[in-house]
């Protein structure tokens, strides 16, 4: 019985161990500032570019950043490939 117990408070120590450092590691909002700047409305076939800026104040460090872009429906890409979904 005293060794189960002893197993359970150590099952129980690991998992906080583990819990604590996956809350530290985790990334906050709060400490990445995107900008993305571009106009808010365009006419059909307007050309238009988007400039995005990011700033990590964060103590993690953001190894390859990666950015999707969603375009809506019937978009055309400067190759004349149309979006379809």
């Amino acid at each position: 019985m005293k060794f189960r117990n002893f197993l359970i408070i150590v099952a129980i120590v690991v998992v906080a161990v583990l819990a604590a450092s996956w809350v530290g590691m985790s990334y906050s909002k709060e400490v990445l500032k995107l900008e993305i700047l571009g106009p808010d409305k365009i006419d059909a076939g307007e050309q238009i570019n988007y400039t995005v800026k990011f700033k990590n104040n964060g103590k993690v460090r953001l190894e390859t950043p990666e950015l999707y872009f969603e375009f809506p429906d019937g978009a055309i890409l400067e190759n004349t490939q149309k979006i379809v979904k």
